[in-house]
């Protein structure tokens, strides 16, 4: 069975190569980044610094047999905790979707470990790749946005394709949960 659904990377919201009508607001940053994002007309900016993880085998095996909401919590707060999340990329250079019960989502870990989990070493042709929060800001969320993708945060099997959120709550929950690292 076909876990994943190549998409071009270069697809954008109606032609317009990710221009939507938004406006931003900049802030000043102070050994880190500034993520700034519009979404359904929400100002995202919040300054983050990059660090470095490291996953015990304990906590991989405890996070897979929590609930989505658990999983969800923890992955918007190690996501923003590394600056990064992971996700599924083919070899011909296109992000991967999941498709469950006629949707199709974008699906995101929060740790490359729980993503080789999820494929199980059977998605032949595909990587699994770290999307720091600046390319997810430029690059990701106008393929999500422009496609209307939903978002499935760690999916753990076919059968539980994580936390499904849209595009807007997914940002402002991160955003939220960046706040604390200002």
């Amino acid at each position: 069975m076909e876990r994943c659904v190549s998409i071009q990377n270069t697809i954008v919201p109606n032609g317009n190569n990710g221009n939507r009508n938004r406006s931003t607001r900049t802030k000043k940053s102070v050994g880190g980044k500034i993520l700034k994002k519009e979404v359904s007309g929400k100002a995202m900016a919040v300054e983050i610094t990059s660090k470095t993880m490291k996953l015990t085998n304990k906590e991989i095996s405890a996070l897979l047999n929590k609930s989505v909401e658990v999983r969800y919590k923890y992955s918007i707060k190690r996501i923003a905790d590394a600056d990064c999340l992971w996700t599924i990329f083919s070899s011909d250079g296109s992000y991967c979707l999941i498709a469950n019960n006629g949707y199709q989502m974008f699906p995101i870990w929060p740790f490359k470990e729980y993503v080789e989990i999820y494929l199980g070493g059977k998605a032949v042709g595909y990587d699994v790749v770290s999307i720091d929060l600046n390319k997810f800001e430029n690059e990701v969320i106008d393929i999500i946005y422009g496609n209307n993708f939903s978002i499935a945060v760690f999916p753990v099997s076919d059968d539980d394709s994580g936390k499904i959120v849209d595009l807007d709550t997914f940002v402002k929950d991160l955003s939220v949960e960046l706040e604390n690292y200002r």
